[in-house]
């Protein structure tokens, strides 16, 4: 549960295109060269959500239509993971 309160982001927060374009502009600076990929868990209702939002309010995903990586996958791919023994 992020707590954040409806009534006060109706009111004080950002408008979802200036926040979802921020943000585009935020992963492509960090990502800088590099093709940036979307992890969360679950992946497939966190991305789903993202992406939507993102073709919604910008028309496009700096991750593609399918950069997105599920967190226990991720966890799983390390070397000294004992979950592939």
């Amino acid at each position: 549960m992020s707590r954040l309160d409806r009534e006060r982001l109706v009111t004080e927060g950002v408008d979802p295109a200036l926040a979802l374009a921020q943000f585009t502009r935020w992963v492509r600076e960090v990502g800088g060269d590099a093709q940036p990929a979307m992890c969360g868990y679950p992946a497939s209702y966190d991305w789903t959500f993202l992406y939507w939002y993102l073709i919604r309010f910008t028309g496009a995903s700096p991750f593609g239509h399918s950069g997105c990586l599920d967190m226990k996958t991720l966890y799983a791919r390390r070397p000294d993971c004992r979950c592939r023994r």
